[in-house]
């Protein structure tokens, strides 16, 4: 029988231990193999990433219709500039991390809901699933749109302003045709609160509807609406300066049928008419 002299313990060695110590060798020399290959792929990943069926060539964002598209890629191409773990680059398309690019949209815009994938060509995905505008909410000097629970969901800029404000969105009101509504309250408002009631901002977008499919037909115009939540009064002002008064927390029809009976008796003719009150019981109060 052979025997091994380790000239390092300055014996032999057995057989048992012999055999223990060259699985031990094999086992690190396929962790050095294994490490040398990811090292290899990831020089690979780095030079060769400039072929575009690797790298990420293309966003599409669908959905956006208050959120602005250009934010959104230019999220997404601030992101292909880092390193995933500090060494993978996000440019190579298995690479790129599209959860924490939904994560930083979610912190951006918070109140949508977000999609993020990669197709097959190299292109990065983004689907919004935003909350739908009802109005348009006037408080301490900010403008809000407010979606149908009454909740102040995004600031409204004017197209013209800068793009590059946080969670901004565009301002499609007058395209829209969304209600503008005045909080006369005259308190503090801020993203992410309940303006109104979602039985308030029913009751507002059912009024504009009644305006403008005819149900009413007022001989002036409607400026703006003006609500007072401390009273339920909702105003609205006219382009001829007179106000119609009714009151959000009572039934709309029969305040609209009091306001017919009202144009019917010529009151809107009235020369310096500045209201017609709807509001109480079955009377009608003007001035």
């Amino acid at each position: 029988m052979r025997r091994h002299y380790d000239f390092a313990r300055k014996t032999y060695l057995r057989p048992q231990r012999r055999r223990s110590q060259q699985a031990s060798r094999m086992v690190h020399r396929r962790w050095l193999q294994a490490l040398g290959l990811a090292a290899a792929l990831v020089l690979v990943f780095n030079v060769g990433g400039r072929a575009a069926h690797w790298s990420i060539s293309a966003v599409h964002v669908e959905g956006a219709k208050f959120i602005e598209a250009s934010q959104v890629a230019a999220m997404v191409r601030d992101q292909l500039q880092q390193r995933r773990f500090l060494v993978l680059p996000q440019r190579i398309k298995s690479f790129f991390d599209t959860a924490a690019l939904r994560r930083a949209l979610e912190q951006q815009f918070p109140f949508a809901r977000w999609s993020v994938d990669k197709d097959g060509f190299g292109a990065v995905l983004v689907t919004i699933q935003e909350r739908q505008a009802q109005l348009v909410w006037v408080a301490d000097g900010k403008t809000y749109y407010v979606d149908a629970q009454g909740l102040l969901f995004s600031d409204v800029r004017a197209a013209e302003s800068d793009a590059g404000n946080t969670g901004v969105i565009r301002h499609d009101a007058l395209l829209e045709n969304l209600p503008v509504v005045l909080d006369e309250s005259k308190t503090a408002a801020s993203l992410g609160t309940a303006a109104v009631t979602p039985a308030t901002v029913a009751f507002i977008r059912s009024l504009a509807a009644a305006l403008a499919d005819g149900t009413v037909a007022l001989p002036a115009a409607v400026v703006s609406y003006r609500y007072d939540p401390a009273t339920y009064r909702l105003a609205l002002e006219t382009v001829l300066g007179y106000d119609i008064y009714f009151a959000a927390n009572q039934p709309l029809g029969d305040q609209l049928e009091k306001l017919k009976i009202a144009l019917q008796q010529g009151i809107a003719r009235r020369t310096e008419l500045r209201y017609i009150d709807v509001r109480f019981g079955q009377k009608i109060f003007y001035q």
